[in-house]
């Protein structure tokens, strides 16, 4: 299936909108913690586990935020940016279209200065 034309007017709104949806989203977490902690986890910790506070539950949050954000940075920040990437040589985009002149100009200069082109991808 062919993709639609680049429109980066949408691409902007969205890149804004997931910036700020970070801060709202953390709020929103802390929000439903409490909330949380003051419906059902406080009854369950005084049964399995009286030691646990709000603070320790906060503090397991903060644990698992710690290793979570290790996993993204580690897997799927990587796999992320090669996806984009390739979208990125897909579509049209003043980028790659002054990478396409600088390939021109090199390739120009090269044939003018004898130098065989040897592409050290492997690609021409």
């Amino acid at each position: 299936m062919k993709q639609a034309r680049a429109r980066p007017i949408l691409g902007a709104i969205q890149v804004q909108l997931q910036s700020s949806m970070f801060y709202v989203s953390f709020v929103l977490f802390l929000l439903n913690s409490t909330t949380f902690w003051y419906v059902a986890g406080y009854q369950l910790a005084q049964k399995y586990a009286p030691w646990v506070t709000i603070e320790v539950m906060y503090a397991g949050f903060v644990v698992l935020l710690a290793f979570v954000g290790f996993i993204d940075w580690k897997f799927i920040l990587p796999a992320r940016m090669a996806f984009n990437n390739i979208q990125g040589c897909k579509t049209t985009n003043p980028f790659m279209d002054r990478m396409d002149e600088v390939q021109e100009d090199l390739r120009s200069i090269k044939e003018k200065l004898g130098i065989e082109n040897q592409d050290k991808a492997g690609k021409e």
